[in-house]
């Protein structure tokens, strides 16, 4: 008897029957949709961090705090021996991390200048394009947001100002040897990748990383 009322009402109402149904089946699949594509945006993150960054993990001295450029003066020291082990068999590469101003064109810019090994695979970034340039002073990677908001191209030079382990400040000539692109921002914008080596002599911080 419900039933036969419930059925009689639904076709009596016909349009807006019609509207509720359209209405909520449209409801329920903007819902399905926009939760289906925030989560895949964080799979995509996730997945280029680690392709990227981070591999299958990372080692942070005590004093780092990728948020607090402030730390970066106090976080490095010789790595532990197993971290090196890891470093010997290819598993691992060590990253120095610096504050540095940088003086494109004239201007000055901060930025967040990393020594990294050329030579690494582990993660992917096109740091081969550091090796091989002893007739540069300094040979510099850069992203395609760092390289627009300096205005410097491949080939460009422009000094790069940072303060040692002895707190003295230091200048030299850095030179764009290559230009990445890459889904991750934060290997690009504010960033200057130099050979590992160049920022620990650069430094004052032989053997040491963050």
């Amino acid at each position: 008897m419900l039933f036969k009322i419930a059925l009689k009402n639904l076709l009596g109402a016909r349009l807006r029957t019609f509207l509720n149904v359209l209405v909520t089946a449209f409801s329920f699949f903007l819902i399905l949709f926009m939760s289906a594509m925030y989560d895949g945006m964080l799979q995509h993150a996730k997945q280029v961090t680690m392709d990227t960054e981070i591999a299958g993990g990372a080692y942070w001295h005590s004093e780092y705090d990728p948020l607090d450029p402030l730390t970066f003066e106090d976080a490095h020291s010789v790595p532990p021996a197993a971290v090196q082990a890891l470093v010997g068999e290819k598993k691992a590469f060590p990253v120095l991390v610096s504050q540095a101003s940088i003086y494109p064109g004239g201007r000055i810019m901060p930025a967040i200048m990393k020594g990294i090994l050329p030579g690494q695979n582990i993660v992917n970034m096109p740091t081969d394009a550091l090796s091989g340039h002893e007739d540069i002073a300094i040979p510099v990677l850069i992203g395609k947001g760092m390289a627009s908001d300096t205005k410097l191209e491949v080939g460009d030079a422009f000094t790069i100002r940072w303060l040692d382990a002895d707190r003295t400040y230091d200048a030299d000539e850095g030179t764009v040897v290559h230009i990445m692109d890459t889904e991750n921002f934060k290997l690009d914008m504010g960033h200057i990748w130099i050979p590992l080596e160049k920022a620990q002599t650069m430094l004052a911080m032989e053997e040491e990383a963050t």
